[in-house]
């Protein structure tokens, strides 16, 4: 199985993203992404696409396209969608956050107990963050 975490450049966004994949137990490929000032825009307008997306970190997103990807925080959303839209639906994308907008398109969401969306199918409410911590560390 063919794993990506996208590291955002919020630590904690990408310490939650890594601890589920260590977790999972899986071999996976950490994805750094860096953003441009577009990262700043809402979700909503930024859609299923790279608009907020630098550069540098667009030429590493190429086929073949992993079977999984996981992700935290509101700006790696928009990529997340993009690449399962890439994979032409056969990338599964688990959001750790809500992503804001595109709710539907997200085949798991770990969202914070405390936050105030309304259920669905989709979604996991969690109790604390995901993190890297072990028994061992």
């Amino acid at each position: 199985m063919r794993v990506w975490v996208l590291a955002d450049t919020a630590a904690g966004h990408a310490n939650q993203a890594i601890g589920v994949a260590q977790a999972l137990g899986l071999p996976f490929e950490l994805k750094p992404i860096r953003y441009n000032r577009f990262a700043e825009l809402p979700n909503l307008m930024l859609g299923a696409r790279l608009t907020g997306i630098a550069r540098e970190t667009r030429a590493g997103l190429t086929a073949p396209w992993p079977d999984l990807v996981i992700a935290a925080g509101r700006r790696t959303a928009p990529l997340s969608r993009w690449i399962k839209r890439q994979s032409k639906g056969c990338t599964r994308i688990v959001q750790i956050m809500h992503p804001g907008t595109g709710a539907q398109e997200f085949d798991l969401i770990a969202l914070p107990a405390h936050d105030a969306h309304p259920a669905a199918a989709n979604q996991l409410r969690i109790v604390g963050a995901p993190h890297r911590l072990t028994a061992e560390t």
